[in-house]
């Protein structure tokens, strides 16, 4: 098996955009999912910690490492912005219970609004205004 996981394919590809992103994506990157972070409402801190626990499993083991690896590889200064949503990938095989298509959407967002879709079957995203918030009638635990 791929070390990416399932979605080897996708963040390879993911990786190769990344490698092109100009200082002007990163920074709009970077602070669309730092603004994200900070503002409670928006769920994105318990989304991060969702997806962790999802690539923490036994069968995911190795699979974080090898995307920081991949994107690290692939452009250094864009690590911080493309990280999450990349770890979001990573794991949209585990979308479930603990892992929701919520969460994948927020950590994703600010990717596919400025880049594009980062899964086939991902939804087009029409601008990084457009940021999805936490649902009150999702449990946060």
């Amino acid at each position: 098996m791929n070390p990416l996981g399932p979605q080897a394919k996708e963040l390879e590809a993911m990786a190769a955009r990344a490698a092109k992103l100009t200082a002007e994506e990163v920074a709009v990157l970077r602070d669309t999912s730092k603004s994200l972070w900070l503002c409670d409402e928006s769920g994105f801190g318990h989304a991060m910690e969702s997806v962790g626990n999802a690539l923490a499993v036994k069968s995911c083991q190795g699979i974080r490492e090898a995307v920081l690896a991949l994107l690290a590889e692939a452009n250094q200064s864009a690590l911080w912005a493309t990280i999450e949503p990349a770890k979001a990938l990573a794991a949209r095989h585990r979308i479930g219970k603990q892992f929701t298509t919520e969460h994948y959407r927020l950590l994703t967002h600010p990717w596919r609004a400025l880049v594009g879709p980062l899964h086939p079957a991902d939804a087009v995203v029409s601008g990084l205004a457009s940021a999805p918030t936490w649902s009150t009638s999702t449990p946060k635990s």
